[in-house]
């Protein structure tokens, strides 16, 4: 998600990647829910075995993504449940149904706190971060309504950041 941040006017490729990253995130879901069995939002509630990539999302970034756009901000229309970083937001861009924003911030780490809280809404897709190393973690979310991904980035080079995506399916 970061590789595309170094310059705001480069924010429109995060789109293509977030959607990558979500087919990604799909297809671990697939695959790792049949194995584990994540945390849910409600106690009681069952992730979704069959939860599927459709289609309806990619026409949501139109060809070439003439449906993303740059905002300033977060989109009136975010899922207010999910929490977002503390820190400046160094980019926001929308699509049907897609919100993805960037977050420069001095405590990259409050990710871990994030992707636990996220949790509770959202199933993960494995427990723990799907990647973790000096460069950053991210973590993957999944259910039958949303995907979900968080990516920490520790600094200094691009800047301490913690991104966002949500889509909704």
């Amino acid at each position: 998600m970061f590789a595309a941040t170094t310059h705001r006017r480069t924010h429109h490729r995060i789109a293509g990647v977030a959607a990558a990253a979500a087919l990604l995130l799909t297809g671990c879901a697939t695959a790792d829910q049949a194995d584990q069995a994540p945390a849910t939002a409600a106690a009681g509630s069952e992730p979704s075995a069959e939860a599927s990539w459709d289609d309806p999302i990619w026409e949501a970034y139109g060809e070439d993504g003439e449906n993303v756009e740059e905002i300033e901000g977060v989109a009136e229309d975010f899922p207010a449940q999910f929490p977002l970083p503390d820190g400046d937001l160094a980019g926001s861009i929308v699509a049907p149904g897609v919100w993805s924003m960037i977050f420069e911030t001095d405590e990259p780490e409050q990710a871990e706190e994030l992707a636990e809280r996220i949790g509770e809404i959202v199933p993960q897709v494995a427990s723990g971060p799907l990647r973790s190393g000096e460069e950053g973690a991210e973590w993957g979310f999944v259910d039958d309504r949303f995907v979900v991904a968080l990516e920490m980035r520790p600094g200094p080079n691009p800047p301490a950041m913690v991104a966002i995506t949500v889509l909704e399916r």
